[in-house]
């Protein structure tokens, strides 16, 4: 896509190199993607979500209670690059007939024939994700209404489940430097079916951008937004990270992760010990912030 001009006195988006690290292949999806896709519910104004999209952040989370600028912002991206363009969106309850009428009302909204990537969101009960929903994500996928089948959920366990099953295609889940329970409980699981990850929460909500109680930010800096990016990109197993922002200024800072590429070895297992520390609280356990790893989940 070509990027338009930016608007006068306004950072310049950096562009997104061809590296491995910056773009990659969704999971068995076959897609190519940006690796850090668009989260439009963070206050990001339309102006900035339709520029994002043209400069080639392709992956796109749409939500139906946006802003309406928003979702016309969306909408003419679609009708202009929609053979670039990959929208996902979904179901916020499971029940099949909701499902259905989710991705009726999304393409109806949106002006496009198929969702991309349909999502059950935010899975927290086994009657959510029972054989009778995926039975409807299958039944969709072969009606044309979406292409591919995904399920966004806190609980590790269950999406490892659903990896190990194969019937999804994409599997939506919290990973960051205070949250690496994945590692243990999803990521072995994804052979051999390669449903794609995409990770959310990467900074959690901004918490890992500040140092806790007891922690010696002098001799370790809390990272980044860009760094938190790049931490979470730096395991193989994330297709995609997505990225939430509420201005152009955050947007092209971010941005910058991709070319940056992977952290050093040394700032990683810095930051995996000060993700201990930040889902600890710091304080009393301050002692536990040098054992690297005892907290992951």
């Amino acid at each position: 896509m070509a990027a338009p001009a930016s608007p006068s006195g306004a950072a310049p988006l950096p562009p997104i190199p061809d590296t491995p690290f910056a773009r990659a292949t969704l999971g068995r999806t076959g897609l190519r993607v940006a690796r850090l896709g668009l989260s439009l519910n963070f206050g990001i104004s339309a102006r900035d979500v339709e520029e994002a999209i043209e400069h080639g952040m392709n992956y796109v989370l749409w939500y139906s209670r946006l802003p309406g600028e928003i979702t016309d912002a969306v909408r003419r991206v679609l009708r202009r690059h929609r053979d670039r363009v990959v929208l996902a969106s979904g179901a916020n309850f499971a029940l099949p007939f909701l499902a259905r009428r989710a991705a009726r009302s999304i393409r109806k909204t949106l002006g496009i024939d198929q969702v991309d990537v349909f999502h059950l969101f935010w899975v927290r009960g086994e009657y959510a994700v029972a054989p009778r929903m995926l039975d409807v994500l299958d039944a969709l996928k072969q009606e044309g209404a979406i292409r591919f089948s995904a399920v966004s959920t806190h609980d590790r366990e269950r999406a490892g489940r659903l990896a190990r099953e194969g019937r999804l295609d994409v599997l939506m889940i919290r990973y960051n430097a205070a949250h690496r329970g994945a590692e243990r409980d999803v990521f072995p699981h994804l052979a051999p079916h390669d449903p794609a990850v995409v990770a959310y929460t990467a900074t959690r909500w901004g918490k890992l951008l500040q140092a806790p109680a007891g922690w010696d930010a002098a001799r370790v800096p809390p990272p980044t937004a860009p760094e938190c990016y790049r931490f979470v990109l730096g395991n193989p197993h994330v297709s995609l990270v997505l990225c939430g922002t509420r201005s152009r200024a955050e947007l092209a800072q971010n941005l910058g992760a991709l070319s940056d590429g992977p952290l050093a070895a040394e700032r990683h297992a810095a930051l995996s010990t000060f993700g201990d520390a930040v889902r600890a609280g710091g304080g009393l356990m301050g002692a536990v912030f040098e054992r690297r790893g005892i907290l992951t989940a």
